[in-house]
């Protein structure tokens, strides 16, 4: 066990001390952690030990892993949805799988296999974890000139508690992440103020305000940040001459929106509840995929996400000349709770007085008071910026046809970002009303 300084409660205590996780946010993205942070920031205690840097994981193990978080992404976008009716979302399940991974690092009992079903985590612990360091080191092999793509993890502790080795062993061998200690007890509002700057700061003023006033109290003991931000270019930037307004039939009327157009060779399918349109980003390893759903048959679309589905629409996209109206947009809304959404998936007992992570602490009784996420995506004519942060609080090859399909974009529609290379979802948004 390390301890930052004697620990003052014991398991017996009446008090609930608590954790929050999965703070992210995304945009661009890479691979680092601060082993010498500025004079700024908070003193940082690391395991002894270093991260693999050469995680060995099987491909049978890769695709297993990658399929897992895909169904979680589109689980949780369904209970995302039920407590958002109306409302455009956006969220990076990528940020919010590796938040709650490390938090899952020190779960135990009902409480981990709580987390195990919910986050649909089907390795054993060892290589599941093996598994988000090989895919962080993998998306940062994505980075260059015109992609700036990183990933950054952390862990802010209570001074005065203390932590199991084995947990932090875990999180410095295989998400890089230090502990930074603060001063829950005492001062929570300069440590939850603090927090917000490091979120800041990785996400280049993207992510504000992650943790709202009252999110971090005297009982916060731990908080374990995840932060993602990505910058791409797309491969064919859109002509800003080309872009004019257009009729966009919202869910709240119609709206005359600035809109890009090009017309072109694309990535493209279409089906019979709707259409589909790769945009890649240069360097072609990270790409936008559009899905259209034909008027009124969005809710099909949503129940018909699967992970074979998925793999099943990307394997019928074939290069097809395309006409595109591509509205500019920006979604940049408030925290949310993702509380609701993940009892919703059956993970109940992290949030509860009788949590199991004492894998985390022996002498504390953790529970996860909330996990908090916030993202951020623009696009316009040149490409994306997207970003997100999650806070756990513990408490093809055919030649184009002649006659250009017509992909214009003038209703509610779904988008991902996703690394072609491996398969992961990086960002997922519905669109209900453009946001310029």
């Amino acid at each position: 066990m390390r301890s930052l300084t004697p620990s003052r409660r014991s398991r017996g205590t009446s008090l609930l001390p608590s954790l929050l996780a999965s703070t992210l946010v995304a945009g661009t993205f890479a691979c680092t952690a601060d082993t010498t942070p500025a004079s700024s920031e908070p003193e940082q205690v690391r395991s002894s030990l270093t991260r693999n840097r050469n995680p060995v994981v099987s491909e049978p193990d890769q695709k297993t892993f990658v399929n897992d978080n895909t169904a979680f992404t589109f689980d949780l976008y369904r209970q995302i949805a039920k407590d958002n009716v109306g409302q455009n979302i956006v969220f990076s399940p990528h940020s919010i799988s590796t938040a709650l991974a490390m938090t899952y690092a020190g779960a135990g009992g009902k409480t981990e296999s709580e987390m195990k079903a919910a986050l649909h985590f089907s390795l054993p612990s060892d290589r599941l974890h093996t598994a988000f360091n090989w895919l962080d080191l993998e998306l940062g092999k994505r980075q260059g000139a015109d992609l700036a793509l990183h990933v950054d993890n952390a862990l802010f502790g209570d001074k005065a508690s203390k932590f199991e080795a084995p947990f932090l062993d875990a999180l410095a061998l295989n998400y890089d992440a230090g502990m930074n200690v603060v001063d829950f007890r005492k001062s929570p509002e300069p440590a939850r103020e603090l927090i917000n700057r490091w979120v800041q700061k990785r996400t280049e003023d993207r992510i504000a305000n992650l943790l709202p006033q009252g999110t971090i109290d005297s009982d916060t003991r731990l908080v374990l940040v995840n932060t993602i931000f990505m910058d791409a270019k797309w491969q064919t930037p859109f002509t800003k001459d080309a872009t004019r307004p257009a009729t966009f039939h919202g869910l709240r009327g119609d709206r005359q929106v600035d809109t890009m157009h090009a017309t072109g060779s694309y990535a493209y399918a279409r089906d019979e509840i709707a259409a589909y349109l790769e945009l890649p980003y240069k360097g072609g390893d990270v790409s936008m995929d559009i899905v259209l759903p034909e008027a009124g048959q969005l809710e099909a679309v949503e129940k018909s996400l699967t992970v074979d589905g998925l793999a099943s629409t990307f394997g019928k996209l074939a290069p097809t000349l395309v006409t595109i109206g591509l509205p500019k947009l920006k979604l940049a809304p408030e925290s949310v709770s993702l509380r609701s959404a993940l009892q919703g998936l059956g993970m109940k007992t992290p949030f509860q007085a009788e949590a199991d992570f004492s894998k985390m602490s022996a002498s504390e009784a953790l529970h996860v008071s909330d996990v908090l996420h916030k993202a951020f995506v623009q696009i316009d004519e040149e490409g994306t910026v997207a970003a997100a942060a999650t806070a756990v609080v513990n408490a093809g090859t055919a030649a184009p046809t002649d006659d250009p399909k017509p992909f214009s974009v003038d209703r509610p529609y779904l988008f991902v970002v996703r690394d072609r290379k491996s398969g992961e979802i990086l960002f997922f948004a519905r669109v209900l009303d453009v946001q310029q």
